[in-house]
């Protein structure tokens, strides 16, 4: 990340006072040692070139370590009179057009809020806060550069703003502690040093990540890959079958170089030619598939047929393809990490495994449909839902409003199982999750399976 995209950040400015309100029960000269910094990221789809899931989550809890040791407030981890500290930080990222059916990826004012629990190390809970529902806006000075770079940089500035609001409110209640941060400012060259820092040591850690080689990957039987080669080879005349071929190659997360480079090479050769009917939506789809790998090889690919196909579909389904490629990488890592699985689970078993225990919400989706289509009575599966559905359904934040489809269609999924056991679960979700739909889900298929 270069120098340019830290100057870039530090044109916007925002402005934010908070009130210092010492508590008395906590000692003057307290110190914090961190317990947990949980930074959730919500949004309704993956923006092109947008920090991800587990980015954000490491990004703002450097951040947040970073300006409470610059205030002097962390204590050494064996102080015991330290106060332990727990933030919760739930945060909604959205874009132009956010919920109208005007998809954009131009980033705009985020949704956030926060918790904060302060405890002593016996677990006696000294003071709790949460904040109401808060918003950025963030005021462009941005004259030059790419879009691409000026929506990195607002999103940016915006996720950083309101890691130093949490740490505001941290000091603020904290007795004797000195002074307040000043959120992203062009003046406060302090200000902009922390922000570089904290940019900084995220790259360092990141550099660090080693990230899964996919092309090396051999988890999936090298059978399913010449069943979808004889599959197209077979079906050269019937572009509805090849359809729907490739929307299954999409959905199985194939890796393998052979059979994309069957399809890339079958593409190459037809897309700029006479098309008959059906051929348009079918090269349209083979693109999607080979984009859908995350393969880094056949990116330029996918901008060539961007710029260069002649048929408005093709170029369409192309141009989004190449937009989205970045979100592709990122949840094909997710979802082919399954080195530390059990090896005993089918390759599709690790897949949905992965899906299943990854934040992002069209993966769990894809998982739940998997589940329901081929195994909607396996109790590995359903035993991963009900752990879900009982850890998470409770909580209040972004995410669970967002999804309360995918916690709907556990409750649904446990219910229609025939297997008693998760009736307990089931009741219990009724009366304590925090979605009515969710309650009412688990309500209906606790009597379903009361039934069965």
């Amino acid at each position: 990340m270069s120098k340019s995209i830290f100057l870039i950040i530090l044109i916007y400015s925002l402005s934010f006072n908070v009130l210092a309100k010492p508590l008395g029960n906590l000692p003057e000269g307290v110190k914090y040692t961190i317990n947990t910094i949980n930074a959730e990221l919500t949004q309704r789809y993956f923006g092109n070139g947008l920090i991800n899931d587990d980015d954000f989550q490491e990004l703002l809890s450097i951040d947040i370590q970073e300006r409470l040791s610059d205030a002097d407030l962390l204590a050494d981890s064996t102080d015991p009179e330290a106060v332990r500290l727990d933030v919760f930080l739930d945060y909604k990222r959205q874009y132009s057009g956010d919920g109208v059916g005007a998809r954009t990826n131009v980033i705009t004012n985020p949704l956030y809020y926060y918790h904060i629990k302060l405890s002593k190390k016996t677990g006696e809970v000294l003071y709790e806060f949460e904040s109401k529902i808060k918003t950025l806006r963030v005021f462009s000075l941005f004259t030059r550069g790419s879009e691409l770079n000026k929506n990195f940089s607002i999103d940016l500035a915006n996720a950083l703003s309101a890691s130093i609001d949490v740490v505001n409110k941290i000091i603020s209640f904290t007795p004797n502690a000195d002074g307040r941060l000043s959120l992203i400012s062009v003046e406060d060259e302090k200000s902009k040093d922390n922000i570089s820092r904290t940019i900084e040591l995220w790259v360092e850690k990141k550099a660090l990540d080693k990230p899964i080689v996919l092309e090396s990957l051999t988890y999936i039987p090298k059978s399913e890959s010449k069943k979808y080669l004889r599959l197209l080879k077979q079906s050269k005349s019937d572009p509805k079958k090849r359809v729907k071929i490739y929307k299954q190659i999409f959905l199985d997360w194939m890796v393998d170089v052979d059979l994309y480079n069957y399809i890339v090479t079958d593409v190459n050769e037809r897309y700029n030619t006479k098309l008959a009917k059906g051929e348009s939506s079918e090269l349209a789809w083979a693109v999607k598939a080979v984009a859908s790998s995350g393969l880094k090889r056949y990116q330029p690919f996918i901008a060539n047929i961007s710029e260069t196909a002649e048929d408005a579909r093709i170029a369409k389904h192309a141009t989004q393809m190449h937009l989205k490629f970045s979100s592709f990488q990122y949840k094909a890592q997710i979802v082919h990490d399954v080195a530390r699985l059990p090896v005993k689970l089918s390759w599709k078993e690790k897949q949905v495994t992965n899906m299943l225990s990854s934040s992002y919400s069209r993966l769990r989706k894809q998982a739940i449909r998997e589940i329901r289509a081929n195994s909607p009575k396996d109790k590995t599966m359903l035993n991963k839902l009900s752990a879900i559905l009982t850890e998470e359904s409770p909580n209040k934040s972004f995410s669970i409003t967002q999804d309360e489809d995918f916690y709907a269609w556990c409750a649904r999924l446990l219910g229609s199982s025939g297997h008693k056991e998760y009736l307990p679960v089931l009741e219990k979700v009724q009366e304590e999750a925090s979605s009515k739909k969710v309650q009412k889900f688990a309500k209906k298929f606790a009597k379903v399976l009361k039934k069965s």
